[in-house]
């Protein structure tokens, strides 16, 4: 029994210590010049007297630049774009640790459990990226909605309007979660979805009554391509399709492999429909690590094995609990994560579950492994090979971007990215008038205390809505229009400017 103390003692220490090690050394490596700095400039802008939708053009709901500007008011500019990166890790246990609080309602784990697992949860979901995000602050505010909602609070309706004012994809929770809990208490199912639209209209009553003008304006505008097209696109056919390409190796290996020699499968006995299941988790996990192994060599192929992988997970997981449909309160916490994984991933941009990928893997490989200790290790080996890829680069020589400002001191990067920055940089001193970066250097106006020109930092079809035309006039009106070293603006097609 001593010994078994020991152990919870050491491992306990050995999680607290990975923590340290990725907030301490991994959180000063890497640095995106597009997503990286993209609310950075929004919030910067609002700092700046601009209104939003009117000033500046963004097309997501309103919350997180203001997040985003809250944090750059209250923290020193020295060093802030780090500082605002650990409440970034912060951030992500505390949705890792809530979702993780929700599966509770059926794991019945005591609390030192899951804060001890939600620390490898939240490492796996931080491995996607490490900047401000609206999918971040949307799932903080929806992983504490669903906790308060399983546990049948009406709080939870705040929460979710929250995550809804974070970002447009997160408004199915409005329904999705009280549609969950229907199955467990219909009576309060149904008072929960009221609540979520009292609570939407009196966000909207207020957003009127204290900006009009941006409320009309945010309405006005408009997608080039259908949101509900681009809804199915990114919420269904491309996790169809994914999964499709993602099962044949599962099941081509399960045909091959012979059954009666396989260890797990012969506890199964004859089903072979759950045997595919345990045998589909052996070979996830697998592929999974291979992946996350790959990422560090390079970020192309291997990511979109992950991303595939967890568009099958998803799936599968959806249809092992519909199967176990006595087990009702599983099965409503189970919706509950995946739902909101869901969420995370409709966009335009990355369409992956990953960001709020952790908790549905533990549902997925928990019972491979009863002894929760061995839960935790495998959070932790998936973990600590999706570890940035920084390290292992070809040259392993990285420089502080403190250089360019103040705000970027302690961010670190590889030689070759801080050379195009500073090359970007020094055009910019340059210029004697008005100037713009594009088409993506988003967090430059930020870094540089510089007020903007144009209405968008991110110069794209998608950032710019229905208003390319007004832009394209800024744009002609800017004395210095500084590009990367490849970009031609006349001759883009990416971004379809005429």
């Amino acid at each position: 029994m001593v010994e078994q103390n020991k152990a919870d003692v050491i491992l306990k220490y050995l999680l607290l210590s990975a923590v340290c090690l990725y907030l301490l050394v991994f959180s000063h490596l890497g640095f995106s010049v597009d997503d990286g700095g993209y609310l950075y400039g929004a919030g910067w802008r609002i700092l700046n007297g601009e209104q939003i939708y009117i000033d500046y053009i963004y097309a997501r709901t309103p919350l997180s630049p203001f997040i985003s500007a809250f944090l750059q008011q209250i923290l020193p500019d020295v060093a802030e774009y780090l500082n605002i990166r650990k409440i970034f890790y912060i951030e992500v246990y505390l949705y890792s640790f809530f979702m993780m609080m929700t599966l509770n309602y059926f794991l019945k784990y005591d609390l030192k459990k899951i804060a001890l697992i939600s620390i490898g949860v939240a490492m796996i979901n931080a491995h996607f990226n490490n900047y401000l995000w609206h999918t971040t602050d949307g799932l903080l505010f929806l992983s504490i909605g669903a906790y308060f909602a399983i546990n049948r609070n009406y709080m939870s309706s705040i929460f979710i309007i929250l995550a809804l004012m974070t970002k447009q994809s997160f408004a199915p929770a409005v329904f999705l979660i009280p549609l969950s809990i229907f199955l467990i208490d219909k009576k309060f199912s149904v008072f929960l979805f009221l609540n979520n639209v009292v609570f939407l209209i009196l966000f909207i009553a207020l957003w009127y009554i204290v900006s009009p003008e941006t409320l009309e304006a945010f309405m006005n505008l408009k997608q080039e391509t259908s949101q509900i097209s681009e809804g199915l696109r990114a919420g269904v056919v491309v996790y169809i399709v994914n999964a499709f390409f993602a099962v044949i190796p599962v099941f081509l290996v399960f045909i091959i492999k012979n059954r009666k020699r396989f260890d797990v499968l012969k506890k199964i006995g004859k089903d072979s429909f759950s045997g595919f299941f345990i045998f589909a988790k052996y070979v996830n996990l697998y592929i999974l690590m291979f992946g996350l192994a790959g990422v560090v060599f390079t970020t192309v192929f291997f990511a979109k094995i992950i991303h595939i992988e967890y568009s099958l997970i998803m799936l599968l997981v959806f249809i092992e609990n519909l199967i176990d449909i006595k087990n009702r309160k599983k099965i409503v916490v189970v919706l509950i994560i995946l739902f909101i994984a869901w969420m995370s991933s409709l966009s335009w941009g990355y369409q992956t579950p990953a960001f709020a990928i952790g908790p549905v893997l533990f549902i997925y490989f928990q019972e491979i492994y009863q002894n929760i200790k061995k839960q935790i290790v495998v959070l932790m080996l998936l973990m600590f090979i999706a570890l940035p890829s920084l390290l292992l680069q070809k040259s392993i020589e990285i420089r502080n971007l403190g250089v360019i400002s103040e705000k970027l001191d302690g961010i670190y990067v590889s030689k070759d990215k801080f050379e195009k920055i500073l090359d970007i940089d020094k055009r910019v001193e340059e210029c004697n008038g008005s100037w713009i970066v594009f088409p993506d250097y988003t967090f430059i106006k930020y870094a540089k205390n510089s007020t903007p020109e144009a209405k968008l930092d991110w110069i794209s079809n998608v950032e710019a809505m229905n208003k390319k035309k007004d832009i394209l006039e800024e744009l002609n009106h800017i004395d210095c229009l500084i590009t990367n070293e490849n970009y031609r603006f006349k001759d883009d097609k990416k971004f379809g400017w005429n």
